[in-house]
């Protein structure tokens, strides 16, 4: 079983998960991922719950929007996970976090009608106007 690990800016919240447990890998343009990292878009890691654990302190969490918990490190203030209501069962990971950022592999990009014209990724992802299809 392959581990992937993480962690905040300062080192403080740390985490781990298995990597047969990812789901998918994909980039966000919406207006709320870049607010809540201060990027023009985030790439997530989707892995199932129960297959992750918090290996350092346990981060600090805000509800960002209805249905919505992101977690962050309150030390340093980096973005670490995004858990929905309407995604059941399953915790997104900021893979910019990883101790091995070049380790993500992105499938698709979701809500390219949000994304800034001056933050252009030229790849062949399949592209979605607002969430990918389930």
């Amino acid at each position: 079983m392959t581990q992937r690990t993480g962690h905040c800016l300062c080192g403080t919240r740390r985490y781990a998960f298995d990597a047969s447990a990812i789901r998918w890998q994909g980039i966000c343009h919406c207006d709320s991922c870049r607010r809540a990292a201060g990027a023009p878009f985030v790439g997530w890691i989707s892995v199932t719950d129960g297959h992750w654990r918090w290996t350092g302190a346990p981060p600090a969490t805000i509800a960002s929007t209805p249905g919505v918990i992101r977690s962050f490190c309150p030390a340093c203030g980096s973005q670490l996970t995004y858990a929905a209501a309407h995604w059941p069962d399953e915790t997104h990971f900021t893979a910019a976090t990883l101790a091995d950022p070049a380790a993500f592999l992105p499938a698709f990009q979701v809500h390219c009608a949000e994304a800034l014209p001056w933050a252009a990724i030229d790849d062949t992802l399949p592209r979605h106007q607002t969430t990918a299809p389930d």
